[in-house]
């Protein structure tokens, strides 16, 4: 049996790979971390051209019709890069939720626009992970009201998903009245999140969203991020033994001397 990657799967990585090593080199990506909004527009185009947006999302909504394990070497690419855009929240987590949760109308509404790229959609399920005291979203026939930590790919979103206190799923359209965005500042200068404070916000809830569905798609992000740091790790250890074959002190590669050798 054989449980390396296919030739297709290779393939999808490789082209992510080759286009962010020309598209969003190191600089570009230290332009975009030092800016008001960690987002790159333009190397999120690129991405849209080869499809990535809808790399989960069924063909018949304009997918890519693939699976969380090609989802995951996406997100591998991403952190080798670390790209400054969006993807766990935005290309996973919501359109898994619309599509585990969503009814038929709320598929057809959102999922062609996500796979193309016309719309991008954030995620604030952080409550559902763990709760914090004077934080949390209320529903109440249709309208919300609270607040949401943690939103994952926030900025410049048309469309959040948000758990509220009971782990159901809701739509919420990012110009609903009553929504306030506020950006959040965190250790990760590449990645977008967010906080949401709700007041009379309406609503489209998920018919299937909570529960099962809600845990489903925290998986499904903590597998992507897991990805995204593996690819970063890999790209920080191909860094640091190309360096150690190049540096020379007293008169040798640093490579050659036995504790870093080793290492």
């Amino acid at each position: 049996m054989d449980f390396g990657l296919s030739s297709e799967q290779r393939m999808l990585q490789d082209a992510v790979t080759r286009y962010l090593s020309e598209q969003s080199p190191l600089g570009h990506v230290r332009d975009i971390a030092a800016a008001a909004t960690p987002y790159s527009p333009d190397v999120a185009t690129g991405l849209a051209d080869l499809g990535v947006p809808g790399v989960i999302i069924p063909a018949e909504f304009g997918g890519m019709g693939l699976g969380l394990l090609e989802a995951a070497l996406v997100a591998e690419a991403l952190g080798f890069s670390v790209a400054p855009v969006h993807f766990a929240g935005a290309h996973v987590m919501a359109p898994l939720a619309i599509l585990l949760g969503g009814s038929d109308s709320q598929q057809r509404a959102w999922l062609p626009k996500l796979a193309s790229g016309a719309a991008r959609a954030a995620v604030a399920v952080s409550q559902a992970v763990e709760g914090r005291d004077g934080v949390g979203v209320v529903a109440r026939d249709g309208w919300l009201d609270g607040t949401a930590l943690f939103v994952l790919d926030a900025a410049d979103a048309d469309l959040f998903v948000v758990a509220d206190t009971t782990g159901a799923l809701h739509l919420v359209a990012a110009d609903a009245p009553g929504l306030t965005q506020i950006p959040l500042t965190t250790i990760d200068k590449t990645r977008s999140v967010g906080e949401l404070r709700m007041t009379g916000v309406k609503a489209d809830p998920l018919p299937g969203g909570g529960g099962r569905t809600t845990r489903r798609i925290i998986d499904a992000g903590r597998i992507m991020l897991a990805a995204d740091i593996l690819g970063a790790g890999t790209a920080m250890i191909e860094q640091a033994v190309a360096y150690a074959g190049t540096r020379v002190q007293f008169g040798r590669p640093i490579g050659s001397f036995q504790a870093v050798k080793h290492m």
